[in-house]
């Protein structure tokens, strides 16, 4: 084995053990000295003159990067080699380390095998670099001393050549000799290998010498392009050559290259070449980067000053018009009038809220699923009642909603997660009543071939160019971005629905051309539709809403009497009875002087106190029993609970639930 002997290594370590176990791998190859302060390693690196140092990161005081900074501002020490030894293995700390000055890296835990490769492979460059430097002072002087040439003994030029060949051979560089081709032109039509290194023969990706020399470069590549003979032609005929880069197509490489000519009396030349392809890869990936980090910085921007300009627009009319309707001058139908615009401005703002805690939530995987069954049919027709509503109130008779409906009533019940496939329909729903000034919205669903099932949004409205159909679905994009736009929003629906149709197992496609319409489409999987009949139920659920409700008793388990004042007065319009408990202590009476009551409705902060909730269920078993949550809060995982109610209260969907639990047996 090739070992360096008179080569001084100095390792720098405030572990002990790093220096031990470095000093018995390296021990019988080269001469060590250690440090282990930033401090003693420069004074060492001043007074020894070592060949390598290997230099630890992290160490008190003075850390690696500093001593590396500090060695290489000093003249005495700038040209010795630094390996990093670290534990660190991001790319910013090895970049910064590079930048320093460092040649290579060593990563911690140390192997072997890894440490002598890399230690010799550097002492080598090292060597063949001052080789290098004394053949270029050599060249330089044989320029201006022609007659010394002539007296030059064979000896000498044989042992020149027998350096050369080992710094030919030893060569981390691949390097070749080659002969060109010329055409009558003048033009460069091939070019034959006379010489190669090993690192050519590993570059060239070829197992033996003989399957190159004496090969040109189209019987290796019979294919190649004529840019790669021109851009080697180019710099055999500049005779001040400077470093190219280029890629070779059949090796999928990027390479550095360096032509010249050793001798002028010679016809061939030197072709020095270098496996670029990581560091190429690397600069086009921090490429990308900076340019994706460019396009979130605009991105944010441009999100900030929208979403200030839409929360102040409904905020607008919530105050300006909350203050006239506190004037005495107001009539009282235009008090109506202006109750229904803060009604409305505040659903707008509520609704951009919704959206940014809905991405914020899917971001951060903070996104909770409840898979009931739920009525298709029953589903897209309330939408279609919702929206009819919306466009009413906006005086809009220029649009028409109509659905589409692919399985009769009863048999069409679907596995999903109720609020969100809702939130699906009416995100794009409201997308397309808000770009469809005239013509038709139709809502529906279509089963295709027994394998999945596609709910879908067709509308007549201004539609979506190629361009924008690319980037739409991305959180804060829209087609239009700028002030002047004709359309709100902050540019999340889409970007939200397309997240919670992936979470429930789907995926939302669009098909549009500008100024003809749009076709939004959501398909999920078909396994979860249940079309068995449904339609055998009881006689007493065929009684309307307003009379099954009427009379029965609800009860409150829920500390905030603001919840309680709320639902106290939705449950009046229904004719129901409220008995409310606002601590652990009185529900179990309440229950119990009251066995009338119908539903128990608690907040999970109600349950805290286990052994009361179990002696509510226990003693009650016959009460069903729904859940109070905040908006978006997990539901806790319990079978006790038959219904879940939002908070904020919702009039119309608080007496669904509350009719459809009492109604569930």
């Amino acid at each position: 084995m090739e070992t360096y002997h008179d080569s001084l290594i100095l390792l720098v370590d405030d572990n002990g053990e790093n220096i031990d176990f470095l000093d018995e791998a390296l021990g019988d190859l080269y001469q060590i000295i250690a440090a282990s302060h930033g401090e003693t390693a420069l004074t060492l690196a001043i007074q020894k003159k070592p060949d390598l140092i290997l230099l630890d990161i992290v160490m008190p005081g003075m850390d690696g990067y500093e001593v590396c900074r500090r060695l290489k501002e000093d003249n005495r020490t700038q040209d010795i080699p630094v390996i990093f030894l670290t534990g660190k293995n991001d790319l910013k700390d090895k970049s910064r380390g590079f930048e320093l000055g460092a040649v290579d890296y060593v990563t911690k835990p140390f192997e072997i095998i890894e440490v002598k490769a890399r230690v010799k492979n550097q002492l080598m460059v090292q060597k063949a670099q001052k080789y290098l430097e004394y053949k270029n002072r050599f060249l330089e002087s044989e320029v201006f001393n022609r007659n010394k040439e002539l007296i030059r003994t064979q000896a000498e030029l044989s042992e020149s050549e027998e350096k050369f060949r080992m710094l030919f051979e030893k060569s981390s560089s691949a390097i070749a000799f080659i002969l060109p081709r010329w055409k009558k032109n003048g033009d460069l039509q091939d070019y034959i290998y006379q010489d190669i290194n090993p690192q050519y023969l590993q570059l060239m990706q070829q197992q033996e010498r003989e399957e190159i020399l004496l090969k040109t470069e189209m019987d290796l590549f019979p294919n190649l392009s004529d840019q790669w003979y021109k851009q080697i032609e180019n710099y055999i005929k500049d005779d001040n050559s400077e470093i190219f880069e280029q890629y070779h197509p059949f090796l999928k490489k990027y390479l550095s290259g360096y032509i010249f000519k050793p001798q002028q009396e010679k016809p061939y030349f030197c072709l020095i070449l270098n496996d670029i392809t990581q560091q190429t890869l690397y600069q086009q990936e921090l490429l990308k980067a900076k340019n994706k980090a460019e396009e979130s910085d605009r991105l944010k921007s441009a999100f900030l000053a929208n979403i200030s300009h839409e929360i102040r627009t409904p905020l607008n009319g919530i105050i300006g018009f909350s203050q006239l309707m506190k004037q005495d001058f107001v009539a009282n139908e235009d008090r109506e009038k202006f109750q229904g615009i803060v009604e409305s401005c505040s659903r707008d703002l509520v609704t951009i809220i919704d959206e940014i805690i809905d991405f914020a939530r899917i971001e951060s995987g903070i996104f909770y699923l409840d898979n009931p069954g739920i009525s298709i049919n029953k589903l897209i027709n309330q939408r279609i009642s919702h929206f009819k509503k919306q466009l009413k109130s906006r005086k809009n008779n220029r649009v028409i909603l109509k659905s589409k409906l692919s399985l009769p009533d009863g048999m069409d019940n679907y596995v999903t997660d109720k609020n969100r496939m809702e939130k699906i329909l009416n995100n794009i729903v409201s997308n397309a009543v808000k770009f469809t000034e005239e013509g038709q919205i139709t809502l529906g669903y279509t089963i295709h071939e027994d394998s999945d099932i596609e709910f879908f949004v067709k509308d007549t409205g201004v539609g979506i160019s190629k361009e924008s159909q690319e980037y739409i679905f991305q959180s804060f994009r829209q087609e239009n971005e700028g002030y002047n736009r004709r359309h709100g929003g902050i540019g999340l629906g889409l970007a939200i629905t397309g997240k919670m149709v992936e979470q429930l197992g789907g995926k939302l496609s669009l098909q549009s051309e500008k100024g003809k319409g749009s076709t939004f489409s959501a398909t999920f999987p078909l396994k979860n539709l249940n079309t068995q009949d449904n339609n055998h139920i009881k006689a007493e659920n065929n009684i309307p809403t307003n009379e099954f409700l009427k009379g029965k008793t609800i009860v409150l388990w829920d500390k905030n009497p603001l919840n309680k004042e709320n639902l106290e007065k939705l449950l009046k319009l229904k004719k129901m009875k409220l008995l409310w408990s606002e601590n652990n202590q009185k529900i179990t009476t309440l229950l119990r002087e009251h066995p009338e009551a119908d539903i128990l409705i608690c907040t999970p902060g109600a349950l805290e106190e286990s052994d009361i909730s179990e002696l509510i269920f226990k003693q009650n078993p016959q009460v069903k029993r729904i859940i109070l949550l905040k908006e978006n809060q997990a539901p806790p995982k319990s079978e006790a609970f038959q219904g879940i109610i939002q908070i904020p209260l919702d009039p119309p969907e608080l007496y669904e639930e509350l009719n459809r639990v009492l109604r569930d047996d």
